[in-house]
């Protein structure tokens, strides 16, 4: 993606921002760009569903640890509404970078929302990283916030195979509740769900029912309730994030 084109899309994404999201500045996001742009590649696929776009961003060390056959994790990050996927790579990238993660960033085919053609794309996606990275096949994890977080469950749902573990913030299930499986066996996708107990949008009471219905039907899930924070998720959480994804424990709630 061209320089230009790209803070044209975060400025004009900007005014649709959830309340207290702290994104980049445009210039912010010039700097940024400059400083990982070598590392980050703009992928243009196609599928069943037309095209669909994605950004790949490798972590420091990742060409010469792919040539000694190091294998790492991935994180597929899906953006909220009316905005594209580098806005959310921008809140992950420091800490993707630090603990050696592949950080992916597709665009929905939706403005407002992820469709379900999406998930027919993202589990393209998986493949084609599989097929051009050197990635750790147990470790292909999700994450998503607001509707980026509802779309977790939709693939949770219907696409059980894709990711090993999915990260919620700021999600509910209500809209694909009609998808959740009704055996009680247990399901393949681990489920960590970060949620503001100040949250006016989505209330925490809300995540807490949808964790204590998962368990109920056979889902692993990890609920971590923020205080003092609405819908939006601090920067000082991606080591608790992340470890929950690992399958570790992501430590006591601030």
């Amino acid at each position: 993606m061209g320089l230009t084109l790209l803070l044209t899309l975060v400025m004009n994404a900007s005014t649709a921002a959830p309340p207290g999201a702290p994104g980049p500045s445009a210039g912010r996001l010039k700097e940024d760009w400059n400083a990982w742009r070598k590392d980050t590649r703009k992928i243009e696929s196609s599928g069943p569903h037309g095209k669909f776009t994605y950004y790949v961003h490798t972590p420091p060390g990742y060409a010469e640890g792919a040539k000694q056959g190091k294998r790492y994790p991935v994180l597929v990050v899906l953006h909220w509404s009316f905005v594209t996927g580098p806005e959310y790579l921008h809140y992950w990238r420091e800490d993707a970078d630090r603990r050696g993660v592949i950080l992916v960033a597709p665009n929905s085919k939706g403005r407002g929302s992820w469709l379900p053609a999406d998930g027919d794309n993202l589990a393209q996606l998986t493949g084609e990283l599989k097929a051009g990275y050197s990635v750790d096949r147990d470790r292909i994890w999700v994450a998503g916030y607001s509707a980026g977080a509802v779309f977790i469950y939709y693939l949770a749902f219907k696409h059980p195979e894709v990711f090993h573990a999915g990260l919620v913030n700021g999600g509910r299930i209500r809209r694909h509740r009609p998808l959740l499986p009704t055996d009680k066996g247990k399901k393949p996708m681990r489920l960590c769900i970060f949620h503001g107990r100040w949250d006016k949008n989505i209330h925490f009471d809300e995540a807490e029912g949808d964790a204590i219905e998962l368990r109920q039907h056979g889902y692993g899930v990890t609920l971590y309730p923020i205080d003092r924070f609405g819908h939006w998720i601090p920067r000082t959480l991606g080591d608790p994030m992340l470890d929950c994804l690992e399958g570790k424990s992501p430590g006591r709630a601030p």
